[in-house]
């Protein structure tokens, strides 16, 4: 498939504080989705290498999702910002070596029907932002879990390097000058992908 023409980068001054808006807009999910069992596990004593690759499995579930969608809404990127590095090839390194990784079924998210860009840059501030406790994450995980087998913590050690460019995504979300209400659509949509995957669903009584 030729490749789509990239968009021309909008000018530095045209919609400052889209940052801000999305970290007020989506902070309840945020919220939600950080006090999960399997997040809060990941930062316990008792975690083990089983529950590990469960957690692990959720996290290539939500990726596989996502992740084609931002691929395919990359012509939406300024020039300025470097592609999104893709998470869910070291996810599956890493689940080959863990016991009990089982694949599970996913769908794709459906493209936009309009605003692509402010959706790509929604999308993209949630699985960056990720990023930004990963080091805490992988230096506890180090601690409390044995070294695993072939591509150890191969998705934290790529989290961590993915950290060191949060500045500048941030930087670019404030200058890109997309549309609010479609940016936090974006970020919502991927919230809840994450949200999905850790969550357990509550049933009525």
């Amino acid at each position: 498939m030729p490749a789509a023409t990239r968009t021309t980068a909008a000018p530095c001054s045209l919609t400052p504080g889209l940052h801000a808006l999305l970290k007020q807009r989506t902070g309840s999910l945020h919220r939600r989705l950080d006090a999960s069992p399997c997040m809060l596990a990941l930062m316990r004593p008792g975690l083990d290498l089983p529950t590990y690759a469960g957690i692990l499995q959720r996290f290539a579930l939500a990726y596989a999702r996502i992740e084609p969608l931002l691929c395919e809404l990359d012509h939406c990127r300024p020039a300025g910002l470097p592609a999104y590095r893709p998470r869910l090839p070291a996810l599956l390194d890493e689940l080959a070596g863990l016991p009990e990784s089982v694949s599970r079924p996913f769908s794709p998210l459906p493209p936009p029907a309009s605003d692509a860009g402010a959706h790509y840059f929604g999308m993209r501030y949630v699985v960056e932002g990720s990023t930004q406790g990963a080091r805490l994450i992988f230096a506890q995980l180090e601690k409390n879990l044995p070294q695993p087998a072939g591509a150890g913590f191969a998705y934290w050690r790529v989290q961590r390097e993915a950290a060191t460019g949060w500045p500048l995504f941030r930087d670019c979300l404030d200058q890109a000058g997309v549309e609010p209400e479609a940016l936090v659509q974006g970020a919502e949509a991927a919230f809840s992908v994450f949200i999905d995957a850790f969550v357990p669903p509550v049933h009525a009584a």
